[in-house]
């Protein structure tokens, strides 16, 4: 379940980086690496790659309000 969800938040950060300003693209691309660390993080502890996640909403919640 972490692993899919790491997965269709990477999905969703990379269609909205397609479509981002270039001046967002370095936010993006940071949030990329973030999931990559997550998908790495699930094979050996659960429970710190779910404390990334909600640290990632965190993240992806500030970023949202930054473009509106």
């Amino acid at each position: 379940m972490v692993k899919t969800t790491s997965r269709k938040i990477g999905q969703t950060i990379q269609r909205d980086n397609d479509v981002n300003k270039l001046k967002q693209k370095k936010v993006f691309d940071d949030l990329a690496v973030v999931v990559e660390n997550i998908n790495a993080e699930v094979s050996v502890s659960l429970p710190a790659a779910n404390s990334m996640i909600n640290l990632l909403w965190y993240d992806l919640d500030k970023v949202s309000k930054a473009s509106q």
